[in-house]
């Protein structure tokens, strides 16, 4: 596939789906491209879980899964002039337009995370730490875990990662949704110059 193809099909129009699908999706993409297949319970037994709910190569962090599946209409524009032509922002090169996240949007989100926690498909974390005995003896520093029982609000949750039944009912969404999303710009679109110039404003 040429570059220009792959620079058209950013421009295809994309099927808006349920956050709890663009979540789950985009945690298990990321997962298969560290490596992660679900097929570790023969090796581990019941400590399978705990090998990705605490691995930082499956953490994923809410405010960066969040920037990577919303979708710009449910952003709120602004920058444009009104309908007199005045007024609004000067927009940079290279730049459409601005948006905001609005805030129902992200409460909306924040809930559909803890229906995924509720529902077993993922760990949610808070932004402190615990320690463990390590190699050498040495203190690691892990992720705590955000539950109701300890944090109540959706909104202290800091970073998720996939239980293994999250990871396979995901694994199978993306077999059947293939969307291109901000953070698969694939170094080959990049390469195309008219795209990059696009992007950075550097005509």
């Amino acid at each position: 596939m040429n570059t220009r193809t792959i620079y058209q099909s950013t421009s295809e129009k994309i099927k808006h789906l349920p956050w709890c699908e663009r979540i789950l999706l985009f945690m298990a993409q990321r997962d298969l491209e560290s490596g992660r297949d679900g097929n570790v319970a023969d090796w581990y037994g019941d400590l399978r879980e705990s090998i990705f709910m605490f691995s930082s190569g499956f953490v994923h962090y809410v405010a960066e899964i969040y920037a990577n599946t919303v979708y710009w209409a449910e952003l709120r524009e602004y920058g444009h002039p009104d309908e007199f032509g005045e007024g609004g922002i000067e927009l940079p090169p290279g730049h459409l337009a601005l948006a905001t996240s609005k805030e129902g949007k992200r409460r909306s989100f924040m809930l559909t995370l803890r229906r995924l926690v509720r529902e077993g498909k993922i760990w949610a974390f808070t932004e402190q730490f615990r320690a463990i005995r390590g190699l050498g003896g040495r203190r690691v520093p892990v992720l705590q875990l955000w539950s109701e029982e300890n944090r109540d609000r959706p909104k202290d949750i800091f970073a998720v990662s996939l239980t293994e039944s999250g990871f396979a009912e995901a694994r199978s969404l993306n077999e059947s949704h293939r969307q291109i999303t901000p953070w698969r710009l694939h170094k080959a679109i990049v390469e195309d110059r008219t795209f990059a110039a696009a992007l950075t404003g550097n005509e």
